[in-house]
Formats: C-alpha cells, sequence, structure tokens
C-alpha cells in the first residue's frame, strides 16, 4: 500500500472517530450541538495527525528498504575460456639397419602410416555456479489502526447504554408536602404551563431540584416533552438550592413582587 493511500484510509478512520464522538456527547452526555461537533473535529483532528504519524511513516520505510533488496545478488553471466589446441606429437622410428653394413644408421622423420594418435579431447570447463539472490527481509505484519479499535469501542459503548436498565428516577412526589407547593414559578425559566407539567411529572418543592444529578436531569428532562434542554440551559438546580434555603434571587423578587407574571 502506498503512503498517499495509507494517509487517506487514515483520515477516513479518523473523521470516522470524531463522527462517533460527537454523536455521544450529543445523545449521552446532552451537549449542545456545535459544541460537540468541535470537539469530534478536534478528537479527528489529533487522531489523523497521530495515525499518519504512527502507521504511514512506517510505509515508506519499509518500501524504501525492500527495493534495493530485490535487485541485489544478480550474477552476470560468465563465458566458458576456449580450449587451446593440442599440436600433433612426431614420432620418431629407427630405419631397419642394412645387410651387411653395421655402422650406417638412418632415421627416419616421416609417421607411421598406421593409425594416427588420437587428439585429446579438451578439458571440460565447469560453469560458475550463480550466485543465489539475497534473501529479502520479511516485513512485518502492520497492526491494525488504532482509529478503527477506537469506532469499535465507541459503537460498543453506544450499543450498551441502550441496553442498560434506567436508572434510578429521582424523588417524585403524588402531591406536595402538606398540601402546600412552592411557587416554582419563582425559578427564571419556569411559567405557569411548566410548573403545572412539573406538578403533573411529580415535581412540587425546591429541595427537589436542588438534589437533582445528572441522571435526575435527564430523567425529568425526558418527561417535560416540548421543554427539553430548559433544566441545564437556565440553572434550574443552581437557583433551587438558593431558594430551598429560604434565599431570594433576583429574577424571584420581581415574581413575589408581582412583575413577571
Amino acid at each position: 500500500m502506498s503512503s498517499a493511500e495509507c494517509r487517506r484510509n487514515v483520515w477516513w478512520v479518523a473523521i470516522a472517530g470524531g463522527a462517533l464522538v460527537a454523536l455521544m456527547l450529543i445523545v449521552v452526555a446532552k451537549y449542545a450541538v456545535l459544541s460537540a461537533l468541535l470537539i469530534g473535529a478536534i478528537f479527528a483532528a489529533a487522531l489523523g495527525l497521530f495515525l499518519g504519524w504512527a502507521f504511514c511513516t512506517k510505509v515508506d520505510e519499509t518500501r524504501a528498504i525492500a527495493s534495493p533488496a530485490q535487485t541485489a545478488g544478480k550474477p552476470e553471466p560468465v563465458e566458458a575460456p576456449e580450449p587451446a589446441p593440442v599440436a600433433a606429437k612426431e614420432t620418431v622410428t629407427p630405419a631397419a639397419p642394412l645387410v651387411g653394413t653395421t655402422d650406417a644408421v638412418t632415421v627416419s622423420k616421416e609417421p607411421k602410416s598406421e593409425t594416427p594418435a588420437k587428439a585429446k579431447k579438451p578439458a571440460a570447463t565447469k560453469k560458475p555456479k550463480a550466485a543465489k539472490p539475497a534473501a529479502k527481509k520479511p516485513v512485518k505484519d502492520k497492526p491494525a489502526p488504532k482509529k478503527a479499535a477506537t469506532a469499535s469501542a465507541l459503537d460498543a459503548a453506544l450499543a450498551k447504554s441502550k441496553d442498560d436498565p434506567v436508572p434510578d428516577a429521582p424523588e417524585l412526589l403524588k402531591a406536595p408536602r402538606g398540601g402546600k407547593a412552592d411557587d416554582l414559578k419563582q425559578i427564571k425559566g419556569v411559567g405557569p404551563k411548566l410548573e403545572a407539567l412539573l406538578n403533573e411529572v411529580g415535581v412540587w418543592h425546591f429541595d427537589q431540584i436542588a438534589s437533582w444529578k445528572a441522571k435526575d436531569i435527564a430523567h425529568v428532562d425526558a418527561l417535560i416533552v416540548g421543554f427539553h434542554g430548559r433544566i441545564t440551559r437556565d440553572e434550574w438546580v443552581k437557583q433551587a438550592r438558593v431558594l430551598a434555603k429560604g434565599g431570594e434571587t433576583e429574577f424571584s423578587k420581581r415574581v413575589t413582587k408581582g412583575g413577571v407574571y
């Protein structure tokens, strides 16, 4: 795989991871859409740079190492030397002595008319053995991108959150304590219509709202249809803690004087 293809795959994985992070922040943590998208984009950029450095630089190094190894060790052909010609040997045979003479001897340089001597065969030349090509260095398999593992972990977390049982609901009352409810309209963001809806789901007093945690806010937010997000956006819990202790806020003073509703 080329370096360009590796980097393209890495950025696709990083974008998928950023999208999953943004989705979890919106669905699970109840983040605003713009904030979740910004965090997801930052996560995708950081993850893409890290994976590109961790994996795509190794692809370039592996290709640089493998290319010279493929051409190394090819031997050049060696031509066999031609055999040198063998000169024919001269044979010298003494002539038969003449009859009646004892000291006359003739030497004949002519070769015998019999079967001529066979020329020796040239020695066979051994062909040089071709050098074995250099063994290629084994290339280790690249590990799977961490981005894919992150994406699968996020998918598993989302699937698990759907299967989890509904958390314990906050304290909800069928009727106000002592038959007297608090004026929830003193909380900024709670009007007469929303106060009536809160009473229907079992919220009558400031101390109930003041004790809410994240899971309680999520539970009640799902019950007040048409007013999702108002609890955190208008900071109900912070205002209710002051009002539950008998204190006042600037908004509650205006409601008490009748200048709001």
